[in-house]
């Protein structure tokens, strides 16, 4: 990394006169903005340009910066310390000489090494709070009308009903058409109903058959041929070492349910080319970040659990979304994303294996080395998640009550370098 890298300058377009900047210039937004929606959207924006940073040389620039975006959105999405903050900002306005920096704080430069140069204090990682996210909007109730009162008035030839008074036939006078002295009436064409019928019979043959086939569902798609004609069905190959791979995800359709257990069926979405593994039970996203790339489940889920397992290459990182909405657009505000990485031996975080990202960190680090199957079990019921990796649970967290607790499940493709296999969901009853 070159000497002097300015990594607010470099992925953000902070100028060094703006250094260091304060929360409003970090999250690129003007002085004293208040909108929740608008300061959220903004940080999401932020981190997600540093999060592909994460890998490579500038992997610690980009921690300390995410940890900082994290810092700023959790002071000014709070009320009581964003005032507090504006307070102080204000007061500081004075001896600014450019919007967004205080002349008092130097800009950011990288340090160089010199010797005997004692190193920078550590940055304590920052666990944000959980995000604002506004409860689905209901459904409208629309009142019926009702008929006050009766029509007074009708065109001629039609009987108007009086109330507590049934209509008498023969009350109604009938419209007749007159050729030649003779009143004629107009006969309906037996091939009318011979006709509905037919669309009748019709329609109950296409029911009857769309019964047939749900009940009768077709095997997953097979890359490799069946087993013992070169397919994995074990799922013992690593995909990330060329394993059995077949075509892109995207079937639609209902999950696949066995003694109450489903096997999710997915719709992609962003660019990520996810592949099968033998049988179409193992799922991978290869290596290399792909922005806006994950799956999600063609069922919604409320109270559930969910066990499966994950293999991480080296430097990759994915991760279980639980609760999305339908029209998820940043996963990882809008939902809860229980995290993988290949941090084998690594102290825990806010972004471990194990942990909900950005939320919860978990009790400790249950990750197996890079390349070994991982197992974990996820239970959401009632507003509560609880996780356990390789059989013990690390994380018990209840989430927001403005959060609702029920939509898609997803799995995490914009890192790549991880496999899932084995995936299955038991729905649990609700009280």
């Amino acid at each position: 990394m070159p000497e002097g890298f300015d990594p607010y300058y470099k992925w953000l377009g902070i100028a060094p006169k703006d250094q260091p900047p304060n929360h409003y210039r970090l999250l690129g937004l003007d002085l004293f903005i208040h909108d929740h929606d608008v300061i959220e959207n903004a940080a999401d924006r932020q981190m997600l340009i540093l999060r592909t940073f994460q890998t490579g040389p500038q992997a610690g620039h980009s921690q300390r910066l995410l940890n900082e975006v994290a810092a700023a959105r959790n002071c000014l999405l709070d009320d009581v310390k964003r005032s507090h903050y504006d307070v102080q900002l204000r007061h500081a306005v004075g001896g600014q000489t450019a919007e967004g920096r205080v002349d008092s704080q130097p800009p950011y430069r990288a340090a160089s090494p010199s010797a005997g140069a004692a190193p920078p204090p550590p940055v304590a990682p920052v666990v944000p709070a959980a995000p604002m996210v506004s409860a689905p909007r209901g459904e409208l109730d629309l009142p019926t009308a009702e008929l006050a009162n009766p029509p007074t008035s009708a065109p001629l030839g039609v009987a108007v009903p009086q109330p507590g008074v049934l209509p008498s036939l023969a009350a109604a006078p009938v419209a007749r058409q007159k050729h030649g002295g003779v009143n004629h009436r107009r006969r309906q064409s037996p091939w009318l109903f011979v006709g509905l019928f037919g669309g009748v019979v019709v329609v109950v043959l296409l029911l009857l058959l769309v019964v047939w086939a749900l009940s009768n569902p077709d095997d997953p798609p097979v890359a490799g041929g069946e087993t013992g004609q070169g397919g994995d069905p074990a799922g013992t190959q690593d995909p990330a070492q060329g394993g059995s791979t077949g075509g892109s995800i995207g079937q639609v359709g209902p999950a696949i349910v066995v003694n109450a257990i489903e096997t999710p069926s997915w719709t992609t979405h962003g660019d990520r080319q996810w592949q099968y593994g033998s049988h179409g039970d193992v799922i991978t996203a290869g290596v290399g970040v792909e922005l806006k790339s994950w799956l999600t489940s063609n069922e919604r889920y409320r109270d559930f659990e969910l066990t499966a397992e994950f293999l991480v290459s080296e430097g990759g990182a994915g991760g279980v979304y639980v609760w999305m909405p339908t029209d998820v657009q940043f996963p990882w505000n809008q939902a809860f994303e229980i995290h993988f990485r290949d941090d084998f031996g690594a102290l825990t975080g806010d972004e471990s294996t194990g942990a909900i990202w950005q939320k919860a960190i978990p009790s400790s680090n249950r990750s197996r080395p890079m390349g070994t199957w991982n197992t974990t079990r996820i239970t959401c019921r009632h507003g509560r998640i609880r996780v356990s990796i390789n059989g013990e649970e690390v994380i018990d967290y209840s989430i927001p009550h403005n959060f609702r607790a029920e939509g898609h499940i997803g799995l995490d493709g914009v890192q790549g370098g991880i496999s899932y296999r084995n995936i299955r969901v038991k729905r649990l009853p609700q009280r």
